[in-house]
């Protein structure tokens, strides 16, 4: 899997260098490829490391971290995403 397309053009570049620079220190789901809340060091690294790769996520829509999701409950598995409840 290759990380570090800070901006989801498709492609690791410079534009994501300049990026996960910009949000160093910062606590940003965008810009934290690690996983552990902060955007650091780490996450610079593999940006670095990854330049001029093709994203592994090109083409997968990721849900926003505030959209609501149905679980199946018997399992723990996300069964369907949604982005709208209403009360009928």
């Amino acid at each position: 899997m290759v990380g570090g397309d800070i901006n989801q053009d498709g492609v690791i570049n410079a534009a994501d260098r300049v990026l996960v620079r910009q949000m160093d220190g910062l606590q940003l789901y965008e810009g934290d490829i690690t996983g552990d809340r902060y955007i650091n060091a780490l996450d610079r690294t593999i940006v670095d490391r990854n330049y001029g790769r093709v994203s592994s996520l090109l083409n997968v829509s990721i849900p926003n971290a505030n959209t609501p999701a149905i679980n199946d409950e018997s399992n723990g598995q996300l069964i369907a995403e949604h982005t709208n409840i209403t009360d009928n």
